[in-house]
């Protein structure tokens, strides 16, 4: 009797999310300037996109949840070894449950390399709430 195998999804808590997303050559940096950068052109935008649980991890990354119009899900910000951030958008899939006690099944990944400085916000804003 040959049974096919299914495989399941692997559960993913917040900071194993952010920890894998570090796996990636990123370097330290003061999270504070970077969520100025984010926040400041545009405080309106920045509130628009309902950020909850922004955290700092090991101060190599920004990582906050988003509730907006086009991306729901998590983001995390790294400063890259070329001094420019990488924005990973990080969209959970599960039910309500499992995202009660914190787990998360990852459902898709997008990961924005080498922006600058100047454009996060508008990069951020044009993928979370407002399409260019």
């Amino acid at each position: 009797m040959n049974k096919k195998l299914k495989k399941q999804p692997k559960k993913f808590t917040s900071a194993e999310i952010t920890t894998e997303t570090m796996k990636w050559m990123c370097r330290e940096f003061d999270i504070k300037t970077t969520l100025g950068q984010i926040r400041n052109p545009n405080p309106i935008a920045f509130m628009s996109w309902g950020v909850h649980g922004a955290g700092n991890l090991k101060d190599k990354a920004l990582v906050f949840h988003v509730n907006g119009k086009l991306f729901k899900g998590l983001i995390c910000v790294t400063l890259n070894v070329m001094d420019t951030y990488d924005i990973h958008f990080i969209e959970p899939h599960g039910d309500a449950r499992m995202k009660d006690k914190g787990y998360f099944l990852v459902k898709e990944e997008l990961t924005l390399k080498d922006i600058y400085c100047d454009q996060i916000a508008q990069i951020l804003d044009n993928a979370i709430e407002t399409p260019a």
